[in-house]
């Protein structure tokens, strides 16, 4: 899975509305557009940070939506970067844009992402096609590469 951040813009040249929290409203894209808009292989998702939730927002002609909940127009809420992320696996999106709230990041978060880093970590050591390098190994060429001696 590929993520990428920003501090605060989207991709040039889509119109940002205001949050959906302020008038006037930010416009929704239905689950079923969302999904058409996946098959038509489109790119620009975003997960942004609000205060204790997360929200998705897609770039459709040049305007930002809020993704819609599945069962009415109301904005769709995530409890955690997360849930984001498995809710955009299941849709078949595995690339997408975190833009964080640094007020609003939640220690939760922070943890959860620490222990899957640690966990991903675990199982490529436990992977029976894990090739090892000695330490020995490593320091010689880290030698010869600062030393200039390329080989």
């Amino acid at each position: 899975m590929q993520l990428t951040t920003f501090t605060d813009a989207r991709r040039s040249g889509a119109m940002p509305c205001a949050s959906h929290f302020i008038s006037p409203p930010m416009p929704t894209l239905s689950h079923d557009a969302f999904l058409d808009w996946i098959a038509a292989e489109k790119s620009g998702v975003f997960a942004v940070s609000e205060a204790e939730f997360w929200r998705l927002e897609v770039i459709v002609d040049d305007e930002i939506r809020l993704l819609a909940d599945t069962t009415s127009t109301a904005p769709r809420t995530f409890a955690t970067l997360s849930d984001v992320s498995d809710f955009l696996l299941v849709v078949g999106i595995s690339e997408f844009s975190v833009i964080p709230n640094p007020s609003a990041l939640r220690a939760a978060d922070y943890d959860n992402w620490v222990l899957q880093a640690i966990q991903e970590a675990v199982r490529e050591a436990d992977a029976p096609d894990t090739e090892w390098i000695a330490n020995e190994e490593v320091e010689e060429a880290t030698r010869n590469l600062t030393e200039g001696n390329h080989e």
